[in-house]
């Protein structure tokens, strides 16, 4: 009976503790959940200044070549640039009586293409450079060196976009023992090659002083003529282990000694001998240039925010299109709402094109002037200027991440990567979280340097080495989950 009594008595406790509950009504919520789309008022810009060049320890080193006529994106013809150095394990040089067979140029293809989608053949042209490149200073994606006004020497290949993306699949897999490689061969006019061959015979100390070799060979630029293509495609100029593998890009030199072919191998990429240490400052990199005026981009000036005439929007590495987006309706809604918590945020954008994108996108600050944002400003201490890391950064720390130490351009931190990944299957632009973006610029809202625009651009390092692009939906918006109290909480 007691044992009764005791469970009646528990019964009546919890069945009394929220007396709106017991009698049917509901609780009053303590604060306020919602979303709203935020449009952020997209415009295309036209960045100009993008770095090509191919450096010692490149991220991703190609060069590109090749012409296309993209209908939405306009003619682009890309011309690569690159010069060369003597072999890297030198240790003696041809005898006196050693003749000249040949001088060979080898292709090695990294497998990238854009383009026509069917196999077609493709026409390559060498042209002899009249100005030496230098290995330290920065090419652009706008640079021209003058050539020749003729070719050196030319060849014509067939390139099958489905046998390199097959290639790409096998030699990204673990097995490395069906590996696959592409490269072509071009042979250079002898009076070229016999003159590099008398040199490399007779003069030791020029082939190995890069500075002295590099000044008369200056290198070569490569270009598919007008009709000559209908794709870009990449080169690979690195060389393999110690010495250029049979497959590697190289400039090969045949020579006969004792009735017995030699071959001997010139780099195409930042090296050093092996011997003495001369260090081979070699420099690669892609000219790129582009036709838009049959586009709804045409009338389209670098560094001012253009509305394309179709309502799209567009980003594409190389060409270095990128959408720029305005935070100003996000400062102004926030402004409205008093003391919030941001549960979510993420930026909702869609890829309508049906053609193969880059592989990843970036978030970007950009500055007043449509430029990437670096993180420092100048500062004046003790009468002496010198770099300070903007202070606006130094606060909204977690919501940033900045380039490199040469770079220094900002980042957004998205809630998952600082890349954006999109599908190669669907094309799909992955999930952009934003959260912590949102709840670090909506602290500092009122910070004078605050940051006031974005942009969508290609991945950094694949945007210098790349020409794929995407087209957006108009609908970009920044979709905000957020709560508010809407009654006082003691």
């Amino acid at each position: 009976m007691s044992s009764l009594w005791l469970c009646l008595l528990v019964f009546i406790i919890f069945s009394c503790k929220d007396q709106d509950n017991y009698v049917g009504f509901q609780k009053s919520p303590r604060l306020d959940a919602r979303y709203v789309d935020i449009p952020l008022n997209p415009s295309v810009i036209q960045y100009d200044g993008l770095q090509t060049t191919n450096i010692a320890s490149e991220a991703l080193p190609r060069v590109l070549i090749g012409r296309y006529n993209d209908p939405l994106l306009g003619k682009m013809e890309v011309t690569g640039y690159i010069n060369f150095a003597p072999p890297v394990k030198l240790t003696t040089v041809p005898p006196a009586d050693a003749t000249f067979d040949s001088l060979i140029l080898q292709l090695n293809f990294d497998f990238y293409h854009y383009g026509d989608g069917n196999v077609s053949s493709q026409r390559v042209q060498v042209f002899e450079l009249l100005d030496t490149l230098n290995g330290l200073k920065p090419y652009y994606a706008n640079t021209k060196v003058a050539t020749a006004s003729a070719p050196l020497a030319e060849t014509t290949f067939n390139l099958s976009p489905d046998a390199f993306d097959n290639a790409l699949l096998v030699n990204a897999d673990a097995d490395t023992t069906n590996n696959q490689t592409y490269n072509v061969q071009i042979k250079l006019p002898a009076s070229y090659g016999s003159n590099l061959f008398y040199d490399f015979q007779h003069d030791s100390a020029f082939i190995v002083d890069f500075n002295q070799f590099s000044g008369k060979y200056k290198g070569f630029a490569l270009k598919v003529p007008e009709g000559g293509g209908d794709k870009i495609f990449g080169i690979n100029p690195v060389f393999r282990d110690l010495a250029p593998k049979i497959t590697d890009t190289k400039l090969l030199l045949y020579y006969t000694q004792d009735g017995v072919s030699f071959h001997s191998d010139f780099v195409l990429s930042a090296s050093s001998n092996y011997v003495t240490g001369e260090p081979y400052n070699v420099l690669s990199y892609s000219q790129i240039t582009t036709d838009r005026s049959a586009t709804a981009l045409s009338g389209i000036i670098p560094f001012k925010e253009f509305k394309p005439s179709d309502n799209r929007f567009y980003i594409q590495g190389g060409t270095s299109l990128i959408t720029k987006l305005d935070l100003a309706n996000f400062y102004k809604y926030v402004d409205t709402l008093g003391n919030i918590v941001f549960n979510s945020a993420e930026l909702v954008v869609n890829n309508i094109s049906s053609e193969k994108p880059p592989n990843n996108l970036s978030l970007r600050v950009l500055d007043s002037l449509n430029q990437f944002r670096v993180a420092y400003v100048d500062t004046l201490t003790l009468d002496t200027l010198r770099l300070a890391t903007d202070p606006y950064f130094l606060k909204a720390t977690a919501a940033f991440t900045v380039n490199s130490s040469t770079d220094r351009t900002v980042n957004v931190a998205t809630d998952a990567a600082t890349n954006i990944a999109i599908a190669s299957d669907t094309y799909v632009i992955g999930q952009i979280g934003l959260t912590e973006f949102c709840q670090q610029i909506y602290k500092y809202k009122h910070h004078p340097r605050r940051v006031k625009s974005v942009a969508l651009t290609v991945q950094r390092t694949e945007s210098k080495k790349s020409v794929h692009g995407l087209i957006l939906d108009p609908n970009i918006v920044l979709r905000v989950y957020y709560s508010k109290p809407i009654i006082k909480i003691r």
